[in-house]
């Protein structure tokens, strides 16, 4: 049978359910809402069922959406002038690093998994709270990660990390590394301690390294979010571990391949401001 709709009105309706139901009236874009919408503009009468066919052949599909942090107007403009990062010209001195802390629960965490269709997929979890917890820094021109396993985060463990990739990973010749960091309250006091410096007990650090802060709730610009994600995806998830021990060796095993110049790493790293020629060899305009 011929269909009820025209090519035209076929394209407008495609337009219309790329756009929010409620500028429609509609709470939710699903069958009854699509059949009612096409019965009042252009008085065609569809049933539910072929307005759920209709989905699909217009190239929709039922996809469980993932949430990201809501960006208000209160941090557009350091959202914005963060991005810029590579805008600021006549400095060749700097590398960026990002860091970032995650924990690792014993117990078991689930994900989505192919499985036969009417099957109950269940995966054994290990009781109780216990966690390994990381505090890492990346390299996302160089596809390079490193990471410390302190006991639990504060401002002293914070200091430490960062002293122990210093040493372990030192800056090229005549370059700084610029420190991205978040906002959490052991970063706020450990930074104001370094600058401060009142001792001169932090020299070390301040020869080596500028911070950089992180925008308020946009952990979506910090690139070590996707190795904490790829880690949960490939390593815990759907997995039993039989203590912490065993978790921790795995997670071990699995970050050893990140602690040279990789370029999965580096892919999965790369934003799109990276890209632009005057940061090419990885280092920041500043």
């Amino acid at each position: 049978r011929p269909t009820r709709l025209n090519a035209v009105q076929t394209a407008e309706l495609k337009d219309v359910l790329t756009k929010s139901p409620s500028n429609y009236g509609y709470k939710v874009w699903d069958g009854p809402s699509l059949s009612s919408y096409i019965k009042k503009t252009y008085q065609i009468e569809l049933k539910v069922r072929q307005c759920q066919r209709l989905f699909h052949k217009l190239g929709f599909s039922l996809i469980r959406p993932q949430t990201y942090p809501s960006l208000g107007e209160q941090n557009k403009e350091e959202r914005e002038d963060f991005k810029k990062l590579n805008d600021i010209s006549h400095n060749q001195d700097a590398v960026l690093i990002f860091q970032d802390e995650v924990h690792y629960q014993a117990q078991t965490t689930i994900t989505r998994m192919w499985a036969p269709v009417g099957s109950e997929p269940k995966v054994r979890s290990l009781p109780g709270r216990d966690k390994v917890s990381y505090s890492g820094f990346v390299n996302p021109s160089q596809g390079q990660l490193f990471v410390t396993k302190p006991s639990w985060f504060d401002f002293e463990t914070t200091i430490a990390a960062i002293r122990a990739f210093i040493e372990s990973c030192p800056p090229p010749s005549g370059k700084k590394y610029y420190l991205v960091m978040d906002n959490a309250p052991w970063h706020k006091k450990a930074k104001r301690l370094i600058k401060e410096n009142a001792d001169h007990q932090y020299d070390d650090i301040n020869e080596k390294v500028v911070f950089v802060y992180l925008p308020p709730y946009s952990p979506d610009l910090n690139p070590i979010e996707q190795v904490w994600r790829k880690t949960r995806r490939e390593v815990t998830h759907n997995r039993f571990f039989a203590d912490i021990h065993q978790l921790e060796d795995t997670v071990d095993q699995y970050y050893k391949q990140f602690s040279a110049t990789n370029e999965e790493l580096k892919s999965l790293c790369s934003f799109n401001f990276f890209n632009d020629s005057s940061c090419a060899d990885g280092t920041l305009v500043a």
